[in-house]
């Protein structure tokens, strides 16, 4: 049973990682368009990403263009604050 929850925590990881990677092009995309996107405020639902849909959570771009997530997947919540990924 560890195995299986061990790989169902790195699925979910790396789904918040797809989703980090997908807000920061998006972000990108936006500078080069000059829309822009609102800075901290919750861009999830702007993002195209493959992979599971998180259950809950917020994607914010803030004031200096870094993409931050609080992601809840199977009842566990995963944050990227800085680079790495936290359960």
């Amino acid at each position: 049973m560890a195995a299986i929850e061990e790989a169902r925590t790195n699925s979910f990881k790396n789904s918040v990682y797809g989703i980090v990677k997908a807000g920061e092009l998006l972000y990108a995309e936006s500078v080069m368009s000059d829309e822009g996107l609102p800075r901290n405020e919750n861009i999830l639902d702007q993002i195209d990403f493959n992979g599971e849909q998180p259950e809950a959570g917020e994607v914010i771009v803030s004031s200096d263009g870094k993409v931050k997530a609080a992601l809840v997947y199977g009842g566990k919540c995963f944050l990227k604050v800085d680079e790495e990924i936290e359960m």
